[in-house]
């Protein structure tokens, strides 16, 4: 029951966000950043929940935790099998996770239907991002609030098992610490600030030498426009894309070395530049933890300057059918992205 916690708190660091309904601080009586014991604890919980469990020594982040395990939780209408309240050692609470293993799921009904009206539920009242982490076997929603309260809701399989857990957390009590430690990612390039208001001729002209101009693409709300030989981080990429919105948002640079997958020699330079800028990265930014699957590898970063940071070395089809080994790098604005894609999602 306690490893259902661990991988779902390993999200909240990763991703911040700009928010502005806010969400509850308050759950039995019991408030964010004020001190129980644990007797108080379980006098909130009360008849809404059974006791059954504590945890001292619990570590996240260089960041010490005290957990109380919970079983058939109501919260709001819904009936929980699992649910844990944390708190720092001084016994300020930070954090209420509710989870529901797939064991427990009801008959008649499937942890896909548990998830999709959960999640229905919670999309009513709050604007959700997607976010996969680094966790294995773990994918979540997450939003935060102008206060710095965190809301997550996961599925994620722990031996052989899927869940579906939500998190309340308090990053403000949780993980001040953590926060302020969070260094910035790069956010200009060329000159130009992601999320400033450019145009192809602007891109051009910021490029300049260190680029050759090869064409641009009409995207579903904006352009690419793309450069071939480009110049960046020290390296000579083969293609490198920028990527504006139809109102001339700058969102996205990406840069990427293609190469034969079917050739060694291929295989190990494509190799090589990704473990290059993989060193140069966590020396910069820190290391993170590698995501790999049948196609390759790739991380992330994530700050709370609102960019992302990915570097990745796949295999995919190119334009022309072929297997590819695509070594890229890529900046993004996910505040813009997720603007552009809750555009698309009211065409539907």
């Amino acid at each position: 029951m306690k490893r259902f916690f661990f991988i779902l708190v390993a999200f909240s660091i990763s991703i911040l966000a700009n928010a502005q309904s806010l969400l509850p601080t308050e759950f039995f009586g019991l408030e964010f950043g004020k001190k129980y014991s644990p007797e108080q604890l379980i006098l909130h919980v009360g008849a809404n929940g059974i006791y059954v469990d504590s945890k001292t020594d619990i570590k996240l982040y260089s960041i010490d935790w005290k957990g109380y395990f919970f079983q058939n939780v109501t919260y709001e209408g819904q009936q929980y099998p699992l649910m844990t309240l944390l708190t720092r050692p001084d016994d300020v609470l930070g954090l209420v996770l509710f989870t529901i293993p797939e064991s427990n799921i009801p008959e008649g009904q499937t942890l896909d239907s548990v998830y999709d009206v959960l999640l229905g539920d919670l999309s009513s009242k709050y604007v959700f991002h997607d976010y996969t982490s680094g966790a294995k076997n773990a994918v979540a929603k997450c939003y935060i609030d102008g206060k710095d309260n965190l809301l997550m809701i996961s599925r994620q399989t722990n031996d052989g098992q899927e869940s579906i857990a939500i998190a309340y957390i308090a990053m403000a009590f949780g993980y001040n610490d953590a926060l302020n430690n969070l260094t910035v990612i790069q956010d200009t390039f060329f000159g130009m600030t992601l999320g400033s208001k450019q145009t192809a001729y602007s891109i051009k002209s910021a490029v300049g030498y260190k680029g050759t101009y090869l064409l641009e693409d009409p995207l579903s709300f904006g352009k690419v426009v793309t450069f071939k030989d480009i110049m960046f981080a020290g390296n000579k990429w083969d293609f490198g894309n920028f990527s504006i919105s139809d109102t001339g948002e700058f969102y996205e640079l990406s840069v990427n070395k293609s190469l034969d997958y079917f050739i060694k020699d291929d295989r190990q330079e494509a190799d090589r530049i990704y473990e290059l800028f993989k060193s140069k990265l966590a020396e910069k930014y820190g290391k993170v933890e590698e995501v790999s699957d049948a196609d390759g590898k790739s991380i992330s970063y994530y700050s709370g300057n609102g960019i992302c940071l990915s570097l990745s070395n796949k295999k995919c089809r190119s334009v022309g059918g072929d297997y590819r080994l695509y070594v890229k790098l890529e900046y993004s604005h996910f505040g813009i992205i997720d603007k552009l894609s809750k555009r698309g999602d009211d065409e539907l």
